[in-house]
């Protein structure tokens, strides 16, 4: 993982890993020294890259299916959900087992044409999925930066080898991150040798869509804007204008891009303003965007950008023309990144740019870097200073090979500590358990043991908690209270953990969340990895003797020893898990017995109201709302069956009545009674309602946002 240079100083054990890294660097200096990388040929560096390829994946699969992943980047994310999607989900857009009810477009892209990690999730292990897309992902990546350098250095493929080295460890989007992007970032310095610097021969075009084809699995709204980044600067430093190429290769790449992903970018279009993303971006100004942007050079993203500051600096003195190319196109990453994030896009009708995060641009710097460096050894070459370039080629690949180094130390740390795959398939109380009852319900993982996307992902629950930062807005704002209105809480998922709240024996949950929000939105199992207590929880299933606490710390064992070897046995099983039922919890879908009106706050007034009076049923609404529902009427649900974009539910309602979904209100939602099309109600915060014209007997409710295909499909119908 990437750490900054404060987060390293200020951690013992970041450090001593930091320290021990260092103190390798001398001996990888004259290793390349002494093996005189500088000079090898191409079968020697392909011979090299088996062996390296082999250890840059280690961690991913050494242990099997109980090998390394990175919780807080793509275990609980990525990871996670390609396997929902291969293993879980149904079909169609919306999914019944996420945030209570998400859309697939705007919650994960994984869900366009063509991934190879979903069809991986498909055919392998887990396990066997990430190590085959790390492999995937540090090939693209090394080659990629190796052909890159190439173009400055074509009669030193070792020394262009070195340089590559460092570009698959230069940024955790490429290495503990890199699952939720498909071939992603690490496609960039490919992407860009293709239009710059390929053979102008006979397969150009088929490698230009080849690499056309890979660019197509990355996420275009996270992968474009860098990689328009980093060719600007690329025909900077190169000195490439050569538009009549350039132009049509990259039409190519969002040709093929929008082939794959034209629908889940519709939906983002259609949907992101609506969810709870368009609130959590924070605006700058010009000059703290520009700070920001510099710090990302020489702080945030010190690997590339302590080489872009190396080689301007080695430029200045060896060639003043390719000093000046380098000084602009680090200009150019800094001033578009100042642009992007201080421009007030909202004011030219596109609300959608503020819906990304610009944080992404950063991946421009190393494909940069890779270029500037090469451009710094062929001066040296040029200028008759061979062994001063030998020198530099030998401190490249030490580097390369340090950071390496870095990252494994740190990711075994990681692992220790937090655990690894065995997450995935251990947790045996929640496969096929005797507590599950039939009809739907909703749970939460309690301080993210396991982490609750790994719940949906893995084990098949709807997780009320599991989801990310494009949730819908109600959801989102009732998750805030159901968090206590925490600010570090204010628009996102998960529980996490606060320690105050933990006696030494049981977790007080009921103060540190509102059980009574949980059991509203059809929570009715909590599952944590400590005991739990508070009014209305009961136990269900304790785990077996030995995993009472297999969320631990420290404190908790005599010695340090002890603590270890805790964490080493948690490594092949993750453990069991406490079950409590939340008593009472209101069903998916309900009668109204009543209808009342929110008064002051709407949607605080809607949900406190709504807690309040859970027991009666009661449907709370706006004032207006309440007109379009009319009064509730006695009426009886038979029953109801969940559907992959919604449900049909039987109803006898003689003389109508308030029927009530237990989903976040979004726009695409409609309702159809009898097959007459009923408007849908935001209720109690986190529902909807729908008034019931008498003789109701079939409720369609559905979630039916427009797609691409089906609006192509009516024109050529109409």
């Amino acid at each position: 993982m990437n750490y900054t240079w404060d987060q390293i100083l200020t951690n013992r054990i970041l450090l001593l890993m930091a320290i021990m890294s260092m103190a390798m660097w001398p001996l990888f200096i004259w290793a390349g020294s002494r093996w005189r990388v500088g000079d090898w040929r191409i079968g020697q560096v392909r011979l090299f890259y088996w062996v390296w390829l082999a250890g840059f994946t280690a961690e991913f699969w050494i242990m099997g299916p109980y090998s390394f992943i990175a919780w807080d980047g793509e275990g609980n994310l990525a990871v996670a959900m390609n396997n929902y999607i291969a293993h879980f989900h149904p079909g169609g857009w919306f999914s019944h087992a996420l945030a209570g009810g998400i859309d697939l477009a705007l919650f994960f892209p994984g869900y366009q044409y063509l991934q190879p990690e979903v069809v991986f999730a498909r055919l392998f292990p887990a396990w066997v999925a990430v190590a085959l897309h790390k492999l995937m992902v540090g090939s693209l990546g090394f080659w990629g930066a190796w052909l890159l350098a190439r173009q400055r250095l074509p009669e030193r493929p070792g020394t262009a080898m070195a340089i590559a080295l460092l570009f698959p460890v230069s940024q955790d989007y490429l290495l503990n991150y890199s699952t939720e992007f498909g071939t992603g970032f690490a496609m960039i310095p490919l992407a860009l040798w293709v239009p710059l610097a390929a053979p102008r021969d006979h397969l150009f075009w088929p490698r230009a869509l080849a690499v056309a084809v890979l660019v197509a699995f990355a996420q275009p709204m996270k992968v474009f804007p860098p990689l328009a980044i980093a060719l600007v600067g690329a025909m900077i430093l190169m000195g490439c204008r050569d538009f009549r190429r350039i132009v049509p290769v990259f039409g190519l790449y969002v040709l093929a891009s929008l082939a794959n992903w034209h629908e889940v970018l519709f939906g983002l279009f259609q949907g992101a303003n609506f969810t709870t993303r368009i609130e959590m971006l924070e605006k700058h100004n010009a000059l703290a965007s520009l700070r920001i942007a510099l710090a990302m050079v020489y702080q945030h993203e010190w690997v590339p950008g302590w080489q872009l500051l190396g080689a301007l600096g080695c430029l200045a003195v060896l060639d003043r023309r390719s000093a000046v190319r380098v000084a602009l196109a680090l200009a150019w990453f800094v001033g578009s990144f100042a642009v992007l994030e201080a421009t007030p896009w909202e004011a030219f009708g596109l609300d959608i740019v503020n819906t990304l995060s610009h944080s992404y641009n950063r991946l421009a710097l190393p494909s940069l870097a890779a270029l500037a460096v090469s451009m710094t050894l062929a001066a040296l070459e040029r200028q008759g200073y061979a062994v001063a370039g030998r020198r530099l080629t030998a401190g490249l690949f030490a580097a390369g090979v340090a950071v390496t180094v870095w990252i494994k130390l740190t990711n075994v740390g990681q692992w220790v500590w937090f655990g690894g795959q065995a997450a995935y398939t251990t947790h045996d109380n929640l496969i096929n358990p005797p507590w599950k009852p039939s009809e739907d319900f909703r749970v939460v993982t309690l301080l993210d043991y396991p982490h609750p996307n790994v719940v949906a992902g893995f084990y098949g629950y709807d997780c009320f908690d599991a989801g990310s930062n494009l949730d819908p807005k109600a959801y989102g704002e009732f998750w805030h209270k159901v968090m206590r209105d925490r600010p570090d809480y204010f628009r996102t998922t998960r529980t996490r953990l606060d320690w105050a709240f933990w006696d030494g024996k049981l977790y007080h949950v009921g103060e540190f969340l509102r059980l009574d929000l949980l059991r509203l939105a059809n929570v009715r199992f909590l599952f944590s990895g400590l005991p739990l207590t508070a009014e209305g929880l009961r136990l269900v299933q304790a785990p077996r003797s030995g995993d009472e606490y297999t969320r631990v710390r420290p404190d908790f064992f005599t010695s340090t020893g002890d603590f270890l070897r805790n964490r080493l046995s948690r490594l092949t099983n993750a453990g069991q898990l406490w079950v409590y039922e939340v008593e009472n919890a209101v069903p998916r879908i309900f009668a109204a017995q009543s209808v009342a009106v929110a008064e002051g706050d709407q949607f605080s007034a809607m949900v406190e109201q709504a807690a309040s009076r859970s027991a009666e049923r009661v449907a709370v609404v706006s004032a207006a709302a309440a007109r379009r529902l009319g009064p509730a009427r006695p009426f009886k649900v038979v029953g109801w069956r969940k559907l992959p974009d919604g449900y049909d539910v039987d109803v006898e309602a003689p003389d109508g009545g308030v029927l009530v979904i237990n989903n976040a209100s979004f726009k695409f939602w409609t309702a159809e009674a009898n097959g007459v099309r009923m408007p849908l109600e935001q209720a109690n915060g986190a529902h909807m309602a729908v008034s019931l014209p008498p003789g109701a007997q079939l409720v369609k409710i559905r979630y039916d946002r427009p797609t691409v295909r089906g609006i192509l499909r009516k024109l050529a119908i109409g």
